[in-house]
């Protein structure tokens, strides 16, 4: 195996050691970053991905909610209840219920996309007043 020195003791002393040193300190930072990277990306996809299942199952609660006139609690168990019955994960019973509801439309979960608001808070009325769209409070 080839090595840096060539074979030679005492390449890297004084200075040089020290250098070389801070390069393989550089090295190691650059490869605990690309794997806290990868780590950081990896809760990313699935926290989106969550948010985007969550999504799908508020809306067919909202359905049943309606459909049935139940509460939030009520047409989760449904769902829930029918999952374990049909051996379905509830997403999977929500997005059916979907598009049993309007086929037309599709179930493809909604993408999940935070709110901007150009880096700072909305601007809220105070107690008692309409809100204005626009306003900047």
């Amino acid at each position: 195996m080839p090595s840096i020195g060539g074979g030679h003791s005492g390449v890297f002393a004084g200075t040089t050691h020290d250098i070389a040193l801070l390069f393989a300190l550089q090295g190691g930072v650059a490869l605990d970053d690309a794997e806290l990277y990868r780590r950081s990306a990896e809760t990313v996809t699935h926290l989106h991905r969550t948010l985007t299942t969550r999504s799908t199952i508020e809306r067919a609660k909202g359905l049943l909610m309606g459909a049935q006139g139940i509460t939030g609690g009520e047409a989760f168990d449904v769902l829930r209840e029918e999952s374990q019955r049909s051996h379905r994960k509830v997403s999977e019973v929500a997005a059916a219920l979907l598009d049993d509801a309007d086929p037309r439309q599709g179930t493809t979960d909604m993408p999940w996309t935070p709110v901007r608001h150009g880096g700072r808070p909305p601007a809220w009325p105070a107690a008692g007043r309409t809100p204005i769209v626009g306003s900047e409070g």
